[in-house]
């Protein structure tokens, strides 16, 4: 679990995305990327409600990191999360595949 974040911050919740293929890793931000924040421990169904989200990309070390990322928070946020523990998920639109997983958990305060 992240650092609690308070309930009055906007910022970007960033998840690192890496994924390879026959041809090698794949760039994934030209997919589209969507989010979910469920209660703690609960599961997304086939009607999980998904927010659109952005991708980052950072280059270290000469190493590009994907970043997939979704804005929170009362001040322009693409969402209001609120006080609470909640699971975050992570859509990925790729070709054929759109899948989903788990990538961590925030608590907001």
């Amino acid at each position: 679990m992240l650092e609690p974040i308070s309930v009055a911050s906007t910022e970007y919740i960033k998840v690192p995305v890496f994924a390879r293929d026959s041809t090698g890793i794949i760039n994934p931000t030209a997919d589209v990327v969507k989010f979910t924040f469920p209660a703690a421990e609960i599961p997304i169904t086939t009607g999980t409600t998904w927010t659109t989200g952005t991708w980052e990309t950072v280059v270290l070390n000469g190493t590009t990191v994907y970043k997939a990322r979704c804005l929170i928070g009362p001040t322009g946020g693409a969402l209001v999360v609120p006080i609470g523990s909640w699971d975050v998920w992570v859509q990925i639109t790729h070709g054929l595949e759109v899948v989903a997983r788990k990538a961590g958990q925030i608590k907001i305060t």
